[in-house]
């Protein structure tokens, strides 16, 4: 008899090292928030209803599990913003201080946003959009953090809040979409090989401003000085017959209306002397306004309405809705060197600042 012949397969299994992660988005639904003020009147960075709102968190931020018989650990956290950045305008929470970026379609307002590790005590971490996008922030771990490092999942926790940013309000009801707002992304440390992105992302929002303010119905104004002698500016300082022209503007009740000029040749102007177009052919004079019957001229500034600029002036406080009030806003030459004969022009801006 033939023995019995046996075949034997065996099929081997080749481990790698890389790491088998999950990264779950992390999402902000805040409540529909409404805001009611003059539409200059609140400063920048202030918020437009409470402090922080749709605070929200996610117990699977990022996960890392074995891989193969090594363990994998979530060695670092990082965050990048995606918002266009708001220069200059911040929002602190009294311990730390946060960027601000725009909110698309709505003038005047920006949003802040912080994050952290859901299982610590930690203060909520700022985070950029300016930084290298290859460092981004480091979310977790944080200085002072009291978490086991090592670990192989971090949950995230964050929060948002709505602030001026120091252009005017304008009313309306806005319907904010969906909007991811910052990118975030692990780093694995022991037996692995690569890490997992996630986002963060702000879930429709709503919200309602009211913004007291006015309107302006003359748009433009051209002030023909006329031909000036030499005997007319016999010296420096000397200056022209003024000559007036009426802005009309309609405004809101409990509006402190207030206005500013700036230079459109230098808007680095801060004198009281506008400067002549490049393509004045004279020189040794300048132009100077004046606001109704004040004898002291405007002194130029930057074009920003937001309140608390160093060249705005309060001109009226209106007492009922659909005001009327005229600025009258005068002109005239002033000799500032030695005269050269020939054209000169200026260009100014006024603006309007509602408080």
């Amino acid at each position: 008899m033939r023995p019995t012949a046996f075949l034997i397969m065996a099929s081997v299994m080749i481990l790698s090292d890389n790491a088998f992660g999950r990264a779950d988005p992390l999402t902000l639904s805040p409540q529909p928030m409404t805001f009611a003020g003059s539409a200059d009147g609140t400063h920048v960075g202030t918020p437009i209803t409470q402090d922080w709102t749709g605070e929200n968190s996610v117990r699977y931020g990022f996960e890392c599990t074995r891989a193969g018989l090594g363990k994998c650990y979530v060695e670092r956290v990082r965050a990048l913003a995606l918002g266009e950045k708001v220069n200059g305008v911040y929002y602190s929470d009294g311990k730390q201080q946060f960027s601000v970026y725009k909110v698309p379609g709505v003038p005047g307002l920006g949003y802040a946003f912080g994050l952290k590790d859901n299982n610590d005590s930690v203060d909520y971490n700022p985070v950029d959009g300016q930084l290298d996008p290859g460092a981004g922030s480091i979310v977790y771990p944080q200085e002072g953090s009291t978490v086991n490092k090592h670990v192989d999942r971090v949950s995230l926790k964050a929060k948002i809040v709505f602030v001026v940013t120091g252009e005017h309000l304008v009313s309306g009801s806005y319907h904010i979409p969906p909007l991811v707002i910052a990118k975030t992304w692990s780093e694995y440390g022991g037996r692995h090989n690569g890490n997992e992105n996630s986002v963060v992302t702000l879930n429709p929002t709503e919200i309602n401003i009211t913004a007291r303010g006015c309107s302006v119905n003359t748009r433009s104004l051209t002030y023909n000085m006329g031909d000036i002698l030499l005997r007319d500016l016999d010296q420096v300082g000397s200056t022209t017959k003024m000559m007036s022209k009426q802005i009309a503007i309609q405004c809101d009740s409990h509006v402190h209306l207030y206005a500013g000029m700036t230079d459109q040749t230098d808007q680095t102007n801060s004198s009281s002397t506008l400067s002549l177009t490049k393509d004045s052919t004279g020189s040794g004079v300048g132009i100077q306004f004046f606001f109704n019957n004040d004898p002291t001229p405007v002194t130029f500034g930057p074009d920003i309405s937001s309140a608390g600029q160093p060249n705005q002036r309060e001109l009226h406080v209106t007492t009922m809705d659909n005001e009327p009030y005229t600025l009258d806003l005068k002109s005239h030459y002033i000799r500032t060197g030695n005269m050269k004969p020939g054209s000169a022009n200026g260009i100014a801006s006024v603006t309007f600042s509602y408080q």
